[in-house]
């Protein structure tokens, strides 16, 4: 028993060696081929992610390529860019340059405009003066010599017995009594004293019996209140523009009829208005035609009434007839000067 026990030990130890030698010899085998394969892996790997990064080089050089076109465009169109911009600065330097200019003679026309205003509002006073002067003179002189030899041929003809020379001096007496209503008509016309004396209200009142006499127009004069101080050139001023529109209304309105308003405003302003049941008109067309028609009549109205300060409203329309407004501001108390330079026609009432 013992025996075959250390026999088998023995092999048993033979054989353990022999497989340990085995282990280590494939151990060896193992360990010498483990790098070999994985080597081969690692290069297998390496030669794999080469291809892919010259794919991937591939791509970014065909991006790059398509990125280099686009900023070449992209520079085109930005030198384009430039260009639009440096001809729309010139073209803007251009519009203020324009525009400057532009301003520039809008004022200078305003400064004309203005400068022809007042060239004629002192037209207009000239005018008036010198109508003055002509009523005066036609007064003092001609009309003193009227007189005169109306007196003396009243005298010649008390002595005069022969029938034939008495009829002729009567006659002549006649001619000469007309020739003193024409003066005294013609010096009412230029400069009718009642406006200097007695103020608007009664000017307008015997503006409306001449109208009436001259151009057969009935004109009703109605105030309401009292109207400020109106001095001179305003009243002057607007008694000419109210003739003026009286004038129309008769040559063109085609009505037996017209009416005078005039009241206080507000403010210490004063408002006329002419009022007619005539064809109407429109003021636009109107403005547009030549000198020699109504049209300038009331343009030259309006820029008086506008030099004195106030305005000038139309309100007209083809078959409903026509109201013109004048507004203007009356003078203050501060500013009157007493006399007959001050209008208190607000006291007169018709």
């Amino acid at each position: 028993m013992a025996t075959t026990s250390g026999l088998s030990t023995g092999k048993i130890r033979k054989g353990h060696e022999s497989i340990r030698r085995l282990v280590v010899s494939g151990d060896a085998e193992f360990r010498t081929r483990q790098p070999e394969e994985s080597a081969r892996t690692s290069h297998h790997d390496l030669q794999t992610t080469i291809r892919r990064l010259e794919a991937t080089n591939k791509d970014l050089s065909t991006s790059n390529a398509g990125i280099l076109a686009l900023n070449d465009k992209l520079l085109t169109e930005n030198r384009q860019l430039q260009a639009r911009v440096v001809e729309l600065e010139s073209s803007n330097h251009a519009a203020i340059a324009l525009r400057c200019m532009a301003d520039s003679l809008e004022e200078r026309v305003r400064q004309s405009t203005a400068q022809l205003r007042a060239l004629n509002a002192e037209l207009t006073l000239t005018e008036d003066r010198e109508r003055r002067i002509l009523a005066r003179d036609l007064h003092d002189d001609l009309g003193q010599v009227l007189a005169i030899v109306k007196i003396k041929l009243s005298a010649i003809e008390g002595s005069e017995r022969r029938g034939m020379l008495k009829a002729a001096l009567k006659d002549i007496e006649q001619l000469i009594d007309q020739a003193n209503r024409s003066v005294r008509s013609l010096m009412l016309q230029l400069s009718p004293p009642i406006l200097q004396t007695l103020g608007l209200i009664p000017a307008l009142e015997w503006l409306a019996e001449e109208m009436e006499r001259l151009y057969g127009l009935v004109v009703h004069i109605d105030s309401e209140g009292k109207l400020p101080n109106i001095a001179e050139p305003a009243r002057t001023t607007v008694f000419r523009s109210i003739r003026e529109l009286l004038i129309n209304v008769a040559k063109h309105a085609k009505t037996p009829r017209a009416q005078v308003f005039c009241h206080p405003g507000e403010d210490g302003l004063v408002c006329l208005s002419v009022t007619d049941q005539g064809h109407g008109f429109n003021y636009q067309e109107t403005l547009g035609k030549s000198v020699g028609d109504a049209g300038f009549g009331l343009l030259s109205v309006r820029e008086r009434i506008e030099f004195i300060g106030g305005r000038m409203d139309v309100d007209s329309q083809p078959g409903y007839g026509t109201t013109i407004s004048i507004i203007f501001p009356g003078e203050q108390e501060s500013g009157s000067q007493g006399g007959g330079n001050n209008d208190h026609s607000g006291d007169v009432g018709r």
